[in-house]
C-alpha cells in the first residue's frame, strides 16, 4: 500500500499540474511538463495497451521524439504481469527475452522489448525506498 499510496502522489503532483496554476515546481520543472503526456488507462491486459500506446505515438510523432519511461516493480507487489509477458514473448518468438530480463528491467520494459518498440530511449527507474513520502 505504501508503494502506491507514493505512485498516487507523484502522479497526482506532476500529472495533475499546468503551468497556468501557481505552484512549487521550479520553473523548469513547469516548462518540461509541456513536454510529458500523461494519461492512465484502465486495461485487462496492461502490458499489450502499453505496446500498442507506444507503436501508436512512434507512428505519429517518430521514434526519435519518443522516450518512455517505466518503473522496475513495486516491492511486494500483489499482482504480476508475468503470464502476459510471457504470451508476448512466445507469440513474437523472442527466445532470447527469458525471465532475467524481466528480473532485470521489470515486466513492462521486458513487455517495451519484446513488444520491439523502437523508442529513442526506455528509462527504468526504482527507487531504493518511499522513506521521504512519509507524513
Amino acid at each position: 500500500m505504501a508503494s502506491e499510496t507514493a505512485d498516487n502522489i507523484l502522479w497526482s503532483k506532476y500529472a495533475n499540474h499546468t503551468v497556468k496554476t501557481a505552484s512549487p515546481l521550479p520553473s523548469q520543472v513547469r516548462t518540461a511538463l509541456w513536454r510529458v503526456r500523461f494519461s492512465e488507462v484502465s486495461s485487462p491486459v496492461p502490458l499489450r495497451s502499453v505496446i500498442q500506446r507506444a507503436s501508436t505515438d512512434i507512428a505519429g510523432i517518430g521514434d526519435a521524439s519518443l522516450l518512455i519511461v517505466t518503473g522496475r516493480s513495486r516491492r511486494l507487489a500483489a499482482e504480476s504481469h508475468r503470464a502476459e509477458l510471457d504470451s508476448i514473448i512466445a507469440e513474437r518468438g523472442h527466445t532470447s527475452i527469458n525471465g532475467d530480463v524481466a528480473r532485470t528491467v521489470g515486466e513492462v520494459a521486458a513487455g517495451l522489448i519484446a513488444g520491439a518498440i523502437n523508442a529513442s530511449g526506455i528509462l527504468v527507474v526504482q527507487a531504493a525506498h518511499c522513506s521521504s513520502l512519509k507524513s
